[in-house]
C-alpha cells in the first residue's frame, strides 16, 4: 500500500524536533541565566526587586518553554495520530471489501 500524506508526516516530523530543539535550548537558557544570578547575588548585598526578577524570571521562563515543548510535541503527536487512523480505516476497508466479495466466481461459458 501507498504511503500518502507525505507533506503531513513531514510537518508532524517538524514540530516533534522543534519541540526537542526548544526544551534543550530553554534548559540551556535556564541553567546559564541561573548561573548569571548565583554570580550576581554571590557578590553580597541585600535583595532588590531587581534581584527578585533575577529569580522568578528564570522560573517564569523555564516553565513557559517547557509549556510549548509539550505544544509542539503534543501537536506532531496528534498529526500522526490523525495520518495513522487514516491508513488504518483505509486499510480495513479494502481488508473489508475483500472480505465481503467472497470468492471469485467462475463464468459459465
Amino acid at each position: 500500500m501507498e504511503k500518502r500524506f507525505t507533506t503531513l508526516r513531514a510537518l508532524a516530523t517538524f514540530f516533534k524536533v522543534l519541540a526537542w530543539i526548544s526544551l534543550v535550548l530553554a534548559l540551556a537558557s535556564a541553567a546559564g541565566t541561573a548561573w548569571g544570578m548565583i554570580s550576581a547575588l554571590s557578590g553580597g548585598g541585600t535583595i532588590s526587586l531587581t534581584s527578585a526578577w533575577r529569580i522568578v524570571g528564570p522560573i517564569i521562563s523555564l516553565s513557559l518553554s517547557v509549556y510549548y515543548f509539550i505544544v509542539f510535541l503534543l501537536l506532531g503527536h496528534l498529526i500522526s495520530l490523525g495520518v495513522a487512523i487514516e491508513e488504518n480505516t483505509r486499510t480495513t476497508n479494502i481488508y473489508l471489501q475483500r472480505t465481503l466479495q467472497g470468492p471469485a466466481k467462475e463464468n459459465k461459458a
